[in-house]
């Protein structure tokens, strides 16, 4: 009785194991990088970088281009014109151009966090002009498009350079209460491709862009920095010194092992206004002056200045996001914590916001000024 339970087992596990669809290498193409582009008759143009596993083939990555009315449709129609079985199991980047961003990305969010093959972790993305131009790019130094795309954005994200933006994180912002979330913009500049800033998004849709320099900020407001760089212009006033006697008539600071923290604090519930202070200590790289390190007065001078250009920067930042209706820096947030059974929504937020006012003040710290110590 034994033996056959023994024989039973072994003949449904052959069974079982028998019944498995074999996925070849050589016959699959994993999808690593799509795109998404609005045409003028209201289709979908999308753009697939697909990586194919195949010793003897030339090139490692093809890109299929198709049109549909939705993202599924897109993928259908891929399948249809590859000869080989697409997988997503290996997506690490969606992009959109802007006009599919203005009209909303809510859709392939959606069809994004259902399908249990794509992974939450993957970067989304916005291109200043069409996708298909930039995974078209031709570049003997970058072989894989869609692989650097991921690597340029990762990067940036690692070192603190621009918030991270993966579909988790945006699915997330875009149901929470009292904060929005900002996408990576990227741009195509001959054959390559930057981080030329980041996309301001509300209920889902692109309603506002900041530059590369304003996204450092946003990244510095949301959380504590551990690590950075910035090049920050001041204008030099307090050490006694004139743009005409600078290069580019203008004072520069370049630093890093930037480490700040922020404090949000509601002071007045019923006219809304916010209290920001930023705390920054940072080691000075460069600057492109003939000044007196090694004096404490002009360290002290020299953050002064620093610490109001930031002021400057930071109030300009937020009196633009207020204009666009979009809080990335997570104003609400601080609101909502702070007011008992406000009942707030994103609706009614997005409506206070506006008038809120912020009272910004830097504190910067030199800690040190690099190789003259």
């Amino acid at each position: 009785m034994r033996k056959y339970k023994k024989f039973l087992l072994i003949f449904i596990i052959l069974l079982l194991s028998g019944c498995a669809k074999p996925k070849t290498l050589e016959k699959i193409g994993l999808v690593t990088t799509k795109g998404y582009d609005l045409e003028n008759d209201g289709k979908i143009k999308g753009s697939l970088v697909i990586l194919t596993v195949d010793p003897d083939a030339k090139q490692k990555t093809t890109i299929i281009t198709t049109k549909a009315l939705t993202a599924r449709g897109i993928r259908i129609h891929s399948d249809v014109m590859s000869s080989k079985k697409l997988l997503s199991g290996q997506l690490r980047v969606v992009l959109f151009s802007e006009a599919i961003a203005k009209r909303g990305i809510k859709p392939f969010t959606d069809t994004f966090i259902r399908d249990p093959s794509i992974s939450d972790l993957i970067y989304l993305g916005v291109v200043d002009g069409q996708t298909e131009e930039m995974l078209g790019i031709v570049n003997n130094q970058i072989p894989d498009i869609g692989q650097h795309i991921y690597k340029e954005i990762d990067h940036n994200v690692r070192w603190s350079l621009i918030p991270s933006s993966t579909l988790h994180e945006t699915m997330q912002g875009n149901y929470a209460v009292g904060k929005d979330p900002v996408l990576p913009l990227l741009k195509k500049t001959k054959n390559r491709v930057r981080v030329s800033g980041v996309a301001l998004l509300k209920d889902n849709k692109l309603v506002g862009k900041l530059s590369f320099y304003q996204s450092f900020y946003v990244r510095t407001l949301e959380s504590p920095l551990k690590s950075g760089a910035l090049e920050i212009p001041i204008s030099g006033e307090s050490l006694g010194l004139k743009g005409d006697h600078l290069p580019h008539k203008q004072l520069a600071v370049a630093m890093d092992n930037v480490l700040s923290k922020p404090k949000m604090e509601l002071i007045n519930k019923e006219n809304l206004e916010f209290n920001l202070n930023l705390k920054i200590n940072a080691r000075i790289q460069e600057i492109n002056a003939d000044i007196d390190l090694k004096s404490p007065k002009t360290i002290h001078l020299l953050e002064k200045d620093i610490a109001k250009q930031m002021e400057k920067d930071i109030k300009k930042l937020i009196a633009y996001s207020q204009s666009v209706g979009s809080d990335p820096i997570g104003l609400g947030e601080t609101y909502r914590s702070s007011v008992r059974h406000a009942n707030l929504t994103r609706e009614r937020w997005h409506k206070m916001y506006p008038k809120a006012k912020v009272n910004v003040s830097v504190k910067f710290i030199i800690v040190k000024t690099g190789i003259v110590e």
